[in-house]
């Protein structure tokens, strides 16, 4: 795989991960205005805040702790992944009525929002084992 193909996918995943971490079933939620929620700038403020004040840094039992846990994580979502999209082949989207059909976007959507929220995790993972 070239470069520029795994850069396509990776931004392409970031994207549907924001999209999706938003959305409900019936696509009817819209993003926040400041693109992350108040919790979320919280967060992003708070780990600033350590990065600014803690110079040393995390200790070496802190990092290995965090690097198991991480890890360990990766490992059940990707299996959780493949479990869920072999699941998801094995459904028929044949419906008839407009109740049936409404049910089988209401199935497609939280699919899509379900693999595209767990492979996202996965990346944000990955990256922070990699920055540990």
């Amino acid at each position: 795989m070239r470069l520029d193909n795994l850069l396509y996918y990776i931004l392409n995943l970031i994207v549907e991960g924001h999209k999706w971490q938003y959305q409900n079933a019936t696509c009817t939620n819209t993003s926040p205005k400041l693109y992350y929620t108040t919790l979320q700038w919280v967060a992003i403020g708070l780990a600033s805040i350590f990065v600014l004040t803690k110079t040393s840094g995390l200790n070496n039992d802190i990092v290995d702790y965090l690097l198991s846990s991480l890890s360990i994580m990766t490992g059940f979502f990707l299996a959780l992944v493949v479990v869920v999209y072999e699941k998801y082949m094995k459904l028929e989207f044949n419906a008839t009525t407009d109740d049936e059909k409404i049910t089988d976007i209401k199935t497609w959507n939280y699919l899509r929002q379900f693999n595209a929220l767990t492979s996202y995790a996965i990346l944000i993972s990955i990256v922070v084992i990699s920055i540990l």
